[in-house]
């Protein structure tokens, strides 16, 4: 008996425990002075906030604004930029919009990817994580009705 608790300790123990790690992501404010790390310009990104929100600034809503643009270089090398803004990040999270850069070097809009929760890193930087809250579906209710019970069987 003691033989088989130990060897269940034992198997326990030396199994590596392999739970799924969550990736952070380091985002850069649009304006920080570090922007050149991550391989981007100011105005790539001033061209992509302009896409996304038009040129036009003054016809934006108050909450929208430039310096709340961040951008994340990913490891599979896309480009994705979040505006971390009270109607943005609502509880599913911030959204995000994903560009790679084509053959000539442009950038191109590949998909909307992900809701991402962020939390202040530095001044000009956010740390964010993939995901935001799951919504629940609303549970059917249960049938009312009558009730049926198979017919005995003869015998």
């Amino acid at each position: 008996m003691k033989f088989l608790l130990y060897l269940t300790l034992l198997t326990l123990i030396s199994s590596p425990v392999r739970a799924k790690t969550s990736d952070f992501y380091l985002f850069y404010n649009s304006g920080s002075e570090y922007i050149s790390e991550i391989d981007i310009d100011s105005n790539e990104i001033a061209k992509v906030f302009d896409d996304e929100f038009g040129p036009a600034a003054e016809e934006l809503p108050l909450e929208v604004k430039y310096e709340d643009f961040y951008v994340s270089k990913f490891p599979d090398g896309s480009y994705v930029f979040t505006l971390k803004a009270p109607f943005n990040c609502g509880r599913l999270g911030c959204l995000t919009r994903s560009y790679t850069r084509d053959e000539d070097g442009d950038l191109q809009f590949v998909d909307s990817s992900f809701p991402v929760k962020c939390k202040e890193h530095e001044p000009d930087k956010i740390l964010c994580i993939k995901g935001g809250y799951k919504v629940e579906k609303p549970k059917k209710p249960a049938k009312k009705g009558p009730i049926h019970y198979p017919a005995p069987k003869p015998e």
